[in-house]
């Protein structure tokens, strides 16, 4: 039965980072293989258990609703097919879309897991809908990619050379943090919609990143970490939470950034001039590893990077980073700038 809550939940950085892969296992019980292996004292509600009633929330939900509606899932996929040798008429979207961008694809996965929320926070079926639309032309392109000289199971809006470039570290623009969207949005796809199909798909990414991965060195590895890759072991490690397949926690650990974890679990600080936003999802990855683990590395590296960054780095408005990147703890009182605290980076 779904009960009726008026919620205003405060939350904290670290509040976020234990909370937001913990609503894999708190919301979808009868998916899960992995139980955690750590006890939590508080867990998120189910949103298939909380129905919003009036007021500036279901507003704002609202408005979500509208958009999500409005967008033209084709226009999303258009430079998925044009990728795949598939025929599409679709307009070409701008921006990080753009067919020239090499970014484009990362909305999709932001489109699927946000028809997947917006389901399971409301029960309206044309949410679904849209994401399974995109779900099933998805299947379309990755299986027409092999055609075009692609490894099985890739699946992008761009060439398999960004990955190449990656590897060999030449000059991309972060094709990690792009497939981590769209692995993400399928696991939501399959966890919230019970669309079966997004996790065989998955599940077939999750074998070309295999590919990918076991033919490096483990320098070669960590060398190509140093291009921003979203939380690709956050998304590895739910997957293994849904198959129970050791191989998909061994990848997510492929991705732990030793270059951040390693100072991190000794209690250093090397934050000074990195690019914040490209850290959190790292930490996120982090805590959940540390849930399905027990390995309280990942919970100390966590836990200090959440200390630095709320007690030494975060502003009375709640953000942190100024011109995106973390600055010397000695220099807070210069750090406050026209580009300070990023909204991509979560707020304490």
């Amino acid at each position: 039965m779904n009960k009726t809550y008026r919620v205003l939940l405060p939350i904290t950085l670290f509040g976020l980072l234990a909370s937001l892969p913990n609503m894999l296992s708190a919301q979808t019980h009868s998916k899960i293989k992995v139980p955690d292996k750590i006890y939590l004292k508080a867990v998120p509600f189910d949103l298939t258990d909380v129905r919003l009633l009036d007021g500036p929330f279901k507003n704002a939900m609202l408005l979500d609703q509208q958009y999500i509606l409005s967008i033209d899932a084709d226009r999303l996929l258009h430079t998925f097919r044009v990728n795949a040798g598939l025929s599409s008429s679709a307009k070409p979207l701008g921006g990080w879309e753009a067919p020239d961008v090499e970014l484009r694809g990362h909305s999709l996965g932001h489109f699927m897991t946000a028809c997947a929320f917006m389901y399971a926070s409301t029960g309206d079926a044309r949410f679904r809908e849209k994401g399974n639309y995109v779900v099933a032309e998805l299947e379309k392109i990755q299986n027409a990619l092999p055609s075009r000289g692609f490894n099985t199971g890739y699946l992008s809006a761009y060439p398999e050379e960004f990955i190449d470039r990656v590897e060999t570290r030449k000059r991309v623009w972060a094709p990690y943090y792009t497939l981590h969207k769209i692995m993400a949005g399928l696991l939501d796809m399959y966890l919230h919609c019970d669309n079966e199909l997004a996790l065989r798909i998955l599940v077939k990414n999750a074998e070309w990143v295999k590919l990918r991965m076991d033919r490096l060195t483990t320098a070669q590895q960590q060398a190509m970490l140093q291009t921003e890759f979203g939380g690709m072991n956050d998304v590895l490690a739910n997957l293994y939470a849904v198959t129970g397949n050791p191989e998909h926690l061994r990848l997510a650990k492929l991705f732990d950034h030793g270059f951040i974890f390693d100072p991190l679990a000794r209690g250093e600080d090397s934050l000074d001039g990195l690019h914040g936003n490209t850290q959190f999802p790292k930490m996120i990855g982090a805590v959940r590893e540390y849930e399905l683990t027990g390995e309280k590395r990942y919970y100390d590296i966590a836990r200090y990077f959440w200390d630095r960054v709320v007690h030494q780095r975060s502003y009375v408005i709640g953000g942190n980073t100024n011109d995106e990147h973390f600055f010397p703890v000695q220099y807070f009182s210069k750090s406050l700038g026209a580009a300070s605290t990023e909204t991509c980076s979560p707020t304490a």
